[in-house]
């Protein structure tokens, strides 16, 4: 389980182990740090990865690829498969955006039937600045941050 299920989202994370406990399923963390979760995440170890991860770029191939392929998808352990990778490497190389879209909604398809990821959230920044607040930017498309050097204040 990624740490911050431990920290900044352990109120997510109570509600999601009640969930599955209504289920009759008990979710047990087998570990604590972010090297432990890498470790374990990297070698399969766990039956379930409660994990975290942001695309670097709004693209189904950074999706699919990203996660599933299983020479270097992030859960490749809990979700490869051929047929997967498959897809993954033909959509990555289509031209076509129609043939493209089928491609992965095929992916998309053998994900869902076989009820291999679930994903729970997207994480969301917001900021609120003063109209006499000037300069303010965000950099990146995911995990945005803001260049607090770039800000100034009109008086």
């Amino acid at each position: 389980m990624h740490p911050i299920f431990l920290g900044e989202f352990a109120k997510f994370f109570a509600g999601l182990s009640d969930a599955f406990r209504e289920i009759g399923y008990r979710i047990r963390p087998i570990n604590r740090t972010m090297a432990e979760y890498l470790r374990v995440s990297e070698a399969g170890e766990s039956d379930v990865d409660i994990g975290r991860w942001t695309a670097d770029y709004p693209d189904s191939d950074t999706f699919f690829y990203g996660c599933t392929h299983s020479s270097s998808g992030a859960f490749r352990n809990y979700l490869s498969s051929p047929d997967l990778d498959r897809l993954a490497e033909q959509a990555r190389v289509e031209t076509d955006p129609r043939l493209r879209h089928t491609l992965y909604r095929q992916a998309e398809e053998l994900l869902a039937r076989d009820a291999l990821i679930l994903p729970l959230f997207h994480d969301q920044v917001y900021c609120f600045a003063r109209p006499e607040v000037h300069g303010l930017t965000t950099i990146g498309q995911s995990n945005t941050t803001i260049p607090f050097e770039d800000l100034w204040i009109r008086s």
